[in-house]
């Protein structure tokens, strides 16, 4: 596990194609909102998976965000999927389902 600089998630914002995207869950649409997304397989970054998250609490919604992204082992994914993730915010708990079908 390794969390990704700003330039890392430029990088990845930049070069990342619909077929790398293979999970992305958003709250419903409120005042505040957060945003998980899994990624996989970006040439640009070693490891396997990436899970980038934003939220915001304001009416200028996800473009005027930080992003937050950290590299992941498929082993350190279903590490959290079934230990941390589902006692954790509702994206969370939706990706910690996807990822024991996903991956396992």
């Amino acid at each position: 596990m390794k969390s990704l600089n700003q330039d890392q998630i430029k990088l990845i914002s930049q070069n990342i194609k619909p077929h790398n995207i293979v999970f992305c869950s958003t709250t419903p649409v409120d005042y505040e909102m957060s945003r998980i997304i899994l990624i996989e397989d970006v040439p640009e970054i070693n490891e396997k998976y990436i899970v980038v998250e934003g939220s915001h609490c304001s009416c200028y919604g996800f473009e005027e965000i930080a992003w937050y992204a950290t590299t992941y082992t498929k082993n350190e994914l279903l590490k959290l999927a079934n230990t941390s993730w589902p006692n954790s915010y509702a994206n969370e708990k939706i990706l910690a389902d996807f990822i024991k079908v996903y991956l396992e």
